[in-house]
């Protein structure tokens, strides 16, 4: 029995030593990677975001590069995809011994507008380890920080309910009423981001819609949208009696060409409930 037992710790140690050297032969082998000679081995910071957006009064982003090989001043040629020359981008130039260089690129987007830019760094002049391209989506819009909530009655859908308001940082006086009809008729506006602004003055009084065309996020029949309307020389007056606002307008759709036709006339109403600023 007891040699039973010796026989069965040698076969464990046998065994033991073989899963060991077989693990050995099927871990990973270790091959450091090819170094880069010569160049200047640019690169694209590795925290920069693909999703920027600036403000009206504040309309260009900083964007940081770097480089491993810094003995020697360079220019790096960037290329630039920017089909709608919206963007300006400068050169990009390291001095001697400078590892890190960022450039401010300005920005031609009208408010709310958004756009993209690809930036990339040429084969020869990048790292090989490093970021070497990107795509940023880019969008000029406002602070907009929240004011309350107004409850909102909608002739055209046929419903009331709470809608969220904010207002603009950096330009006081406008307002906007967030996914107005997505909430008040989500089968038919199934997509947010459609929102209603308005302007008011110091004492929180109605001005105007700043918009003429106001989509609601609702599809036409003819292949395009369907509009809020407000023209003052036509349709159109804002008004309102304390916390309780009352815009009127027309509704206008327009077809796949994006051409508009005014179909029926408006009167939205909303009263201010939540964070009313006015007395």
């Amino acid at each position: 029995m007891k040699n039973i037992k010796n026989l069965l710790s040698v076969l464990v140690v046998i065994f033991a030593m073989i899963s060991l050297y077989s693990c050995k032969d099927d871990a990973p082998v270790y091959v450091p990677g090819e170094k880069q000679e010569g160049g200047v081995q640019a690169f694209i910071h590795e925290n920069t975001p693909t999703s920027i957006t600036v403000t009206p009064n504040n309309k260009s982003f900083e964007l940081t590069f770097g480089r491993k090989n810094e003995t020697q001043a360079a220019t790096v040629d960037l290329q630039v995809i920017d089909a709608d020359n919206k963007f300006d981008v400068p050169a990009l130039s390291f001095a001697a011994g400078e590892k890190t260089k960022k450039i401010s690129v300005a920005v031609n987007l009208a408010t709310t507008e958004s756009n993209k830019l690809t930036i990339f760094i040429p084969k020869e002049q990048a790292y090989w380890y490093g970021n070497d391209s990107i795509t940023i989506t880019v969008k000029n819009d406002y602070t907009w920080l929240d004011a309350g909530a107004v409850e909102f009655t909608s002739d055209w859908a046929g419903a009331t309910a709470e809608i969220k308001i904010q207002g603009a940082k950096e330009n006081p006086g406008l307002y906007r009423l967030l996914d107005v009809y997505n909430i008040l008729e989500p089968d038919y506006a199934p997509k947010k981001g459609y929102h209603i602004e308005i302007t008011l003055d110091e004492n929180y009084n109605a001005v105007s819609l700043p918009n003429q065309f106001t989509n609601i996020g609702e599809t036409s029949s003819t292949g395009g949208w369907w509009f809020l309307y407000w023209n003052p020389a036509k349709y159109g007056a804002f008004y309102n009696t304390g916390n309780e606002y009352t815009i009127e307008g027309a509704w206008a759709s327009t077809d796949a060409a994006g051409t508009p036709t005014l179909k029926y006339l408006a009167e939205e109403s909303f009263v201010w409930t939540k964070g009313y600023p006015g007395q």
